[in-house]
């Protein structure tokens, strides 16, 4: 799951608080709803090689680098050359990029925290956690969730350059994207299923559904995995498959979907994030592969072979 709040390399957008427009969503719903209506094709293309790459990542005029965790190894993909950078081994986790681009924060198997230059250089453990769910919430400020009573976690705050730790929110539901008053999923009545909130607003209310916030961007929305029971009488664990897509949400709670991923067990890693152009969205496929949709060509591509487990943009 990516863990950033509406930023990415380079970008300067707030790190605080989802910027969810609502009078720019509309065109961006129509946008998306238009690439929506073809079947989405996954389309035959050039993969990134998956074996680590020896140089340093080139500058790629300016690029948005996509960071990924492939079978524990953390990596950073080019989609403009498909150059792939071997950033650090032993991932346990999630993995996040820094809002300046030039560094990326990831959960060691262990359960710390690590942060690496995204030129692979510099890898150090920031905390020792056990943590989850890296969030940059600043460029001196890493947030992360850390497991609390039964199900639920408390929302943690990093200091980068110290280690020093404070917790700002507790209680939520295991997947975190941004903290305390920003995005959150909480428990629901039915089945142990999660609702998203910003802030205190209830942005949903199903009692079949888990929506569980991966990303989010000032147009486009919020993207979720959103996983379906079959009933109220009849509520399946969490190793059984159930009906699981990515969903598009905006401040209002309406949504539309944007990927079908089929009955995935909801031990299954599903991520997603947008572009911060806001032109793609990066996802792991039923597969495991990584995949990129383009709202612009109505395309989806896979870029990495899987295993994936987390993604970052």
């Amino acid at each position: 799951m990516r863990a950033q709040a509406a930023a990415a390399s380079g970008a300067t957008r707030s790190l605080a608080a989802p910027r969810l427009a609502a009078p720019r969503l509309a065109a961006a719903f129509a946008l998306v709803a238009t690439a929506l209506s073809l079947a989405p094709a996954v389309l035959a293309a050039p993969l990134a090689s998956a074996a680590p790459a020896a140089p340093a990542a080139p500058a790629h005029g300016g690029a948005e680098p996509l960071v990924f965790v492939q079978a524990g190894t953390v990596r950073s993909l080019y989609l403009d050359d498909a150059h792939v950078v071997t950033l650090a081994k032993g991932a346990g986790g999630d993995v996040a990029l820094a809002p300046d681009g030039k560094q990326v924060a990831y959960v060691a198997k262990d359960g710390s925290l690590h942060v690496v230059g995204i030129d692979g250089k510099g890898d150090r453990r920031a905390a020792k956690g056990p943590f989850g769910s890296p969030l940059w919430r600043s460029a001196a400020e890493i947030g992360v969730t850390r497991a609390a009573a039964g199900n639920l976690f408390d929302a943690v705050v990093v200091t980068v350059a110290t280690g020093k730790e404070r917790t700002i929110a507790k209680d939520v539901a295991s997947q975190v994207f941004a903290l305390g008053a920003d995005l959150v999923a909480k428990p629901a009545p039915g089945c142990a299923t999660t609702d998203l909130y910003v802030g205190k607003q209830q942005l949903t209310k199903t009692r079949l559904q888990s929506e569980l916030p991966l990303d989010a961007d000032a147009d486009l929305g919020i993207v979720a995995v959103v996983r379906t029971q079959a009933s109220s009488f009849q509520c399946a664990p969490a190793t059984v498959p159930v009906p699981t897509q990515l969903r598009a949400f905006d401040v209002a709670g309406h949504s539309r979907s944007l990927v079908q991923l089929g009955k995935l067990p909801a031990s299954r890693p599903a991520d997603a994030a947008f572009r911060p152009a806001g032109t793609d969205l990066a996802y792991i496929t039923a597969k495991g592969d990584l995949a990129v949709r383009s709202f612009l060509t109505r395309r989806d591509r896979i870029v990495v072979r899987g295993p994936v487990t987390a993604l970052g943009w």
